[in-house]
């Protein structure tokens, strides 16, 4: 039985528009279940319908309490949802998250999720990204206190210098205290002698590591992702398994969709797929790495950042769950302008 608001839409904007049987067989479920009123071609004309009325359309879904965007009554359930649909074009999904969160104001940023099996792109549909995170305005200062802090704090100073009681000799007293008019001197290993120990020198190691606040370490992060999705820089998979381990499909697959040269491909376990891994092992400029790894200058250094749909999600959700931290809140007032 088709929902009252689906027969409203129907009978007001044409027929084929809330065509229950092209639900049905693109999605498995009953229009009851979800509505996937989106966009449907004629029935009877083949025509696609407009913008407008299908924007009408789904306000009247929405006023039966319908889910435009899925079905689903769990909303961490991801589920799919029909696009738009021409008879040249195939059937692309919408998958919907649950961003946590989210701001009512602000409109979820879409991305292409594409394949990795096929060296040709093929796009498996769209995933909606958290605007908190992937359309901040990027702070350059933020990420300048990032980049040098990994920078500095690599820097280990190995070099060492002797001091008096690691050089030879120098046990008796040189001359005695008094009578000589000289200076007082007890050792000729002293530190204003030739051939004398080194007073506060280098010791071998020394380290200029220190920690950078929580706080600009986060906004470093999302302003590094916001930047690389407003430049078209960063993509999604679905997965990164390749059918082969030979490294020329790697850099057949970058050149045909205009990735790079250099690419960091994240995922969010620690044992890469073996295929990917032989691939990539002989390439420089192709770096693989976990998702805990993922960091500011590693993203900087790489022109394309690939995520998986897996490393995404485990990305906002650990990132919106410490922007939303009462500490987090706190300490961003000293450097928010």
């Amino acid at each position: 039985m088709m929902p009252a608001a689906l027969e409203k839409a129907d009978e007001t904007f044409g027929k084929g528009i809330t065509n229950e049987s092209f639900f049905t067989e693109k999605t498995g479920r009953e229009t009851s279940e979800c509505s996937y009123c989106l966009a449907n071609l004629d029935s009877k004309g083949g025509k696609t319908a407009s913008p407008h009325t299908l924007h009408t359309a789904v306000l009247w879904i929405r006023a039966a309490g319908l889910n435009v965007l899925g079905g689903t009554k769990n909303a961490e359930q991801i589920t799919e949802t029909t696009t738009s649909e021409s008879s040249n074009q195939p059937f692309q999904p919408i998958l919907t998250r649950n961003l946590q969160f989210l701001n009512n104001y602000v409109k979820p940023r879409e991305i292409w999720i594409e394949n990795m099996d096929t060296i040709k792109e093929e796009k498996r549909g769209l995933v909606h990204l958290n605007p908190k995170i992937f359309a901040t305005l990027p702070r350059l200062d933020l990420i300048h206190e990032n980049v040098k802090w990994q920078v500095q704090y690599r820097k280990v100073v190995l070099y060492s210098v002797p001091t008096r009681a690691e050089r030879r000799g120098g046990g008796r007293k040189p001359r005695p205290q008094k009578g000589t008019g000289k200076a007082r001197l007890g050792s000729i290993r002293a530190p204003q002698l030739k051939g004398g120990g080194k007073c506060h020198g280098p010791r071998s190691p020394t380290s200029s590591f220190y920690m950078l606040p929580l706080g600009i370490r986060v906004h470093g992060l999302t302003s590094t992702l916001s930047a690389k999705f407003a430049q078209d820089d960063l993509h999604v998979v679905d997965n990164i398994n390749i059918p082969v381990e030979d490294d020329q499909y790697i850099l057949d697959l970058i050149q045909e969709r205009n990735w790079g040269p250099s690419v960091l491909f994240v995922d969010n376990i620690d044992v890469l797929p073996r295929n990917i891994t032989l691939a990539t092992d002989t390439i420089g400029h192709v770096t693989l790495m976990p998702l805990y790894g993922l960091n500011v200058y590693g993203m900087l250094k790489h022109t394309t950042l690939v995520l998986t749909l897996s490393a995404l999600n485990d990305l906002e959700n650990r990132l919106m769950t410490i922007l939303n931290s009462a500490n987090i809140i706190r300490d961003t007032k000293k450097y928010n302008h």
